[in-house]
């Protein structure tokens, strides 16, 4: 679905992080050679694909669809196992169904499917050292973005309370000694690694420091989950009805297994507003109610042609004829993918301006962006003219 041939010009955020994992491949460390917000492991994925690919987008996609196979493999055992075969294809069906919708391909939420699978895996399995595989999944899921770490975290919150209930005090602090060891693993490897490459400053400072500042210019807490919960306004009503219809129409019995199915899935929907990640928490909500219920839901998709704007092509075809090879670039604007697309490399660290505009952070970066700028001397593609969140180079000062 999601495949260069559907997708044939990069959205911006898929743009960003197929050109830090192209830079990756030419030698770069993320952060302090080329910036960007996001956590580690997306660049290092995209990387791996470039690398199988052979600098071409179908490896990536190639890796994508590995993981979200084996997501949906290992969810189709698990619901097959804990409920039905027809409930397992429901449930399936019903989330692909609406996997267009959530999904842009080569994003983290996707890449995030996997370690919450198998932290789903681990809540009904209940597998030996489960605290401590769960600590490993929370790193990786923190290593993709820091707010992915809702599912693993509720793998422990389960274990804990179960041990709580049967007074069970060691085996509490156990499993979050283990779990923390498990956290531990992944993300040392990753402080280790950008240490010794000078990068970690430059890691803590776009990744947490500038995602506070960005966060904080959107809003408050609760606004921000108000608008969340917006999002989720269709799930919370199926949910609702799903409640009612058990209530007073279906008169189930739920095993163990499935009170735990249904434990998982409320409380994603319910942080899911909290940590920003409220339209996957919806598909998720989605296949697990539908898998014990089987509901009838009709998903129509909003499929796109894959076409590319007149716009986008003619932009493209321009760098390329404008910007020699050897030149280097500077996009005036946030369409990274519009170089990744050309083949060219841009000027400096700074990829777009999205950092320059932020509140806070912009005014800090600016004299090193000044710097590359007059040390490159680039040729400048000013985007501002059909981009209404970039200021015009013609106006004020942005910072």
């Amino acid at each position: 679905l999601f495949s260069p041939l559907n997708t044939p010009i990069l959205q911006r955020d898929e743009g960003v992080f197929v050109y830090v994992g192209r830079s990756i491949l030419q030698g770069k460390i993320p952060y302090r050679d080329v910036w960007d917000h996001k956590g580690p492991l997306i660049y290092y994925l995209d990387a791996l694909g470039l690398w199988m690919g052979g600098s071409s987008l179908w490896g990536i996609w190639l890796v994508e669809s590995i993981m979200l196979a084996v997501s949906l493999l290992l969810l189709y055992l698990l619901l097959r196992g804990t409920l039905s075969r027809e409930a397992a294809v429901f449930g399936l069906i019903a989330w692909l169904a609406g996997f267009s919708i959530v999904m842009g391909g080569n994003i983290v939420e996707e890449y995030a499917v996997l370690p919450a699978t198998l932290s789903l895996c681990i809540v009904m399995a209940r597998p030996r050292y489960s605290a401590l595989l769960a600590g490993i999944l929370a790193g990786i899921a923190f290593l993709l973005r820091p707010n992915e770490l809702a599912a693993p975290v509720l793998v422990l919150a389960l274990l804990t309370w179960q041990q709580v209930r049967s007074l069970q005090w060691r085996a509490v602090g156990n499993s979050i000694l283990q779990f923390a060891g498990g956290f531990a693993l992944p993300v040392l490897g990753c402080i280790a690694y950008f240490t010794w490459n000078g990068a970690l400053g430059d890691l803590i400072s776009s990744v947490f420091f500038f995602n506070f500042l960005y966060i904080s210019e959107g809003g408050s807490l609760v606004s921000g989950v108000l608008s969340g919960m917006a999002y989720l306004a269709v799930p919370v009503l199926f949910a609702l009805a799903c409640l009612v219809w058990l209530a007073f129409r279906g008169q189930v019995a739920l095993s163990s297994q499935q009170r735990h199915l249904v434990i998982f899935a409320v409380a994603l929907l319910l942080l899911g507003p909290v940590l920003k990640r409220t339209l996957w928490v919806a598909a998720w909500f989605i296949l697990i109610m539908g898998a014990i219920i089987g509901v009838r839901i009709r998903a129509v998709p909003l499929l796109s042609s894959g076409a590319p704007s007149s716009e986008d092509a003619l932009a493209i075809s321009s760098i390329q004829r404008i910007v020699p090879e050897s030149k280097p670039l500077f996009i005036w604007g946030n369409e990274t993918s519009f170089a990744v697309m050309a083949g060219r490399d841009i000027s400096g660290r700074y990829v777009y301006i999205g950092p320059i505009l932020t509140r806070g952070y912009g005014q800090s970066i600016a004299p090193h962006l000044l710097g590359d700028l007059q040390s490159n001397r680039p040729i400048i593609i000013d985007t501002s003219p059909s981009d209404p969140d970039t200021p015009s180079l013609s106006g004020s000062p942005p910072v």
